[in-house]
């Protein structure tokens, strides 16, 4: 690959762009799975933004928390390329505090709990046991914390900025379902993780039951999100195009997470495990054209 398309693709990917796409991609597949059509608002341009900043933030303070020998291809390149990184915490930034202007006052007091929870994931700011620690180091917290703040961005925001009632049945379910899905692809990560987190003493799933059972929670998991599926299928939608690309898109993903034995390359992870959530909406939306 030439020095200039491989800077560009480095940035894109390990510069947290693409990750933000793919929040975002949920984000508008949560309006198809409610028979909205896609919208591009601020609630958008905030969720793209916010999650640009707080992926390369915590990508930034990686770097000094980070002994050198532990560097992976990812936070190597941030490393040697903390000017670039610090140039894109500023710029997500700043179009995070532009685009808040364009949401309504009541979702930005969701997301602010959000975002305080995802500053509290990178930053050692809560007491326990009388240390200051960062709320992944506590218990079994780390992954579902991911789950919680990706699942309630990507399905909670849209639902009250669509004027829908979460607490009715299909924005539940909606909801249960792609907690399972975030949750599957979380544990995946903390497969991936479990030498540094045990250097760094974080309790993890995957440490707790070791990695052949975490495998095994892996297909479970797949069940129980196609379970999910086919109630809002049976019982609330009927729409087989929406059903068909959920199913589809989770069969591909729980394959690839199932595949990461022996850990894969960083590339991997970035492009395959993240960019199931983008296939994931791209199933969707092509299925309810198809059938």
């Amino acid at each position: 690959m030439k020095p200039f398309f491989k800077n560009v693709f480095n940035v894109f990917f390990f510069g947290n762009i693409f990750i933000a796409f793919c929040i975002v991609s949920l984000l508008e597949q949560t309006y198809l799975q409610l028979g909205l059509p896609i919208r591009f608002d601020g609630l958008t341009l905030f969720v793209f933004c916010s999650t640009f900043f707080i992926y390369s933030f915590h990508r930034w303070l990686g770097i000094n928390r980070i002994l050198p020998h532990n560097y992976d291809t990812i936070t190597k390149w941030a490393s040697e390329h903390e000017n670039t990184l610090i140039t894109l915490v500023i710029i997500s930034f700043i179009g995070m505090g532009i685009s808040i202007f364009f949401i309504f006052f009541k979702m930005i007091l969701a997301l602010g709990a959000l975002g305080i929870i995802a500053v509290l994931y990178e930053l050692p700011l809560i007491r326990h046991n009388r240390i200051f620690k960062r709320i992944r180091n506590i218990g079994l917290l780390k992954v579902f914390m991911i789950m919680f703040v990706v699942t309630g961005v990507s399905v909670i925001m849209p639902i009250i900025n669509a004027g829908h009632n979460f607490f009715s049945t299909e924005p539940l379910l909606i909801y249960l379902g792609r907690s399972l899905f975030i949750l599957n692809l979380g544990l995946c990560f903390d497969a991936r993780d479990m030498y540094y987190d045990v250097q760094e003493k974080i309790k993890t799933v995957p440490i707790a039951i070791g990695i052949n059972k975490t495998r095994k929670l892996y297909l479970i998991l797949c069940l129980l999100t196609v379970g999910v599926y086919a109630l809002n299928f049976l019982f609330l939608n009927y729409n087989l195009g929406i059903f068909t690309g959920l199913t589809l898109s989770n069969l591909v993903a729980t394959f690839i997470i199932y595949n990461t034995v022996p850990r894969r390359s960083d590339y991997y992870y970035t492009l395959l495990v993240d960019g199931m959530m983008f296939l994931q909406f791209f199933f969707v939306w092509i299925c309810m054209k198809l059938l």
